[in-house]
């Protein structure tokens, strides 16, 4: 029933209906997140969340991927599926999007959104990173993988460059280029996502060359941010040996 439900939801949405597609959404709120949790309704709710989003439904569209994301670890707490984590990954990923969508938009003062969005970007990253470390010792990257993980680093990128995080957000940038070119040589689909990357890259380069260094906290790390800095070291020597 909330399969369809769900999808139908999507597809108002898609169509400028997102009202109705909203209703649906409370609707399931109510009584059908209690249901067995199935990878199946994660992914409708991740695609209405996108829709919302792409409707400017901000709030709804955060409450799509929070939803998306209960199921998928109620899921993965039944079994392990290595599907299904990346795609929690993605939600966590998307819950950043939304965030960063109201930091750009009508809650451009709400500096509070940036430290909600590292919160969920650094989540789809420590799930990736296990993943790719899995991949990695048996072997091989699927290219699929190495994409995801690319396009959450320029999430990344994003929160820590309007963070005024500047060569940060350039360095995690320089790295996803570099997953995305060798993606590209694999499969050409994502010569787009290749492009979305270096035009970050150039519009974060520029404001610090204008900005010069606007916010004290730069290069200031944690020990998780560092943590995370020796992974993507790691991470580009791997996809470099590929």
């Amino acid at each position: 029933m909330w399969v369809a439900q769900l999808q139908k939801a999507h597809s108002l949405a898609t169509l400028g209906r997102a009202t109705e597609a909203e209703s649906i959404l409370a609707e399931f709120e109510k009584g059908g997140a209690s249901v067995a949790p199935e990878s199946d309704i994660g992914l409708d709710l991740h695609q209405l969340g996108s829709a919302l989003l792409r409707a400017s439904r901000f709030e709804s569209a955060d409450t799509a991927f929070r939803l998306a994301v209960q199921l998928r670890l109620d899921y993965l707490k039944r079994r392990p599926d290595r599907e299904v984590e990346n795609m929690l990954a993605g939600s966590y990923k998307m819950r950043a999007a939304v965030r960063l969508a109201k930091y750009v938009g009508p809650a451009k003062s709400d500096v509070s959104l940036l430290p909600e969005a590292r919160a969920a970007v650094d989540e789809a990253i420590t799930i990736r990173q296990r993943l790719v470390s899995l991949y990695e010792q048996e072997g091989g990257i699927p290219v699929e993988i190495a994409h995801d993980m690319a396009m959450t680093l320029n999430t990344k990128a994003s929160v820590e460059g309007f963070a005024g995080r500047i060569p940060e957000a350039v360095t995690i940038l320089d790295l996803a280029i570099g997953i995305m070119e060798d993606v590209t040589k694999a499969d050409p689909q994502w010569k787009a996502d290749l492009a979305k990357c270096r035009k970050d890259r150039s519009v974060f380069a520029a404001a610090g060359f204008l900005a010069r260094g606007w916010n004290s906290g730069v290069g200031r790390q944690t020990k998780s941010e560092s943590g995370q800095r020796g992974f993507f070291a790691r991470l580009a020597a791997f996809f470099r040996r590929s």
